[in-house]
């Protein structure tokens, strides 16, 4: 994995897509992220989320490939946290899996995918429970994720 680093806290990363690679980028989204939520259980949540959509990218975009590469900016500022992730992959019908996310129940969801030999179907479900904003483009190669930072009161 390469990174550049802009401006304060922005970085991008690009490598390939095989376990091992991803494991490392799992690694460094964690770091990148360390001590920036006060409440473990939003950070846990969150960092969830995010790991679930470069897996996703991974795995489903990319087959897992060496050969093809994410592209992963992590950002933050005052306002929010944010990952986006781009595959290679041939994109995918995203607004049918959207809608299945937000009008399912989970386990249906999962049912559904048994029923015709695919595992999977929460991780959309996942990023839309734990953050603010979940946005794809590119025919479904790009997605964006954010979560707002919470405004500490005294």
């Amino acid at each position: 994995w390469r990174g550049k680093i802009g401006h304060g806290r922005h970085v991008i990363f690009r490598g390939p897509s095989d376990p091992d690679s991803i494991q490392r980028l799992r690694n460094m989204l964690e770091a990148f992220y360390h001590g920036v939520f006060s409440d473990k259980r939003e950070a846990y949540r969150t960092l969830a989320a995010f790991r679930e959509a470069i897996d996703n990218a991974a795995r489903h975009g990319n087959g897992e490939s060496a050969e093809k590469f994410l592209t992963v900016t992590l950002a933050q500022d005052e306002e929010r946290i944010t990952v986006e992730v781009k595959d290679e992959g041939p994109g995918f019908d995203f607004g049918e899996f959207l809608e299945a996310a937000r009008t399912k129940h989970a386990a249906e969801k999962v049912r559904e995918h048994a029923d015709i030999g695919k595992g999977g179907g929460l991780g959309i479900r996942l990023m839309l429970d734990c953050l603010d904003e979940v946005r794809f483009d590119d025919e479904g190669t790009r997605l964006t994720l954010v979560k707002r930072r919470r405004r500490e009161t005294q």
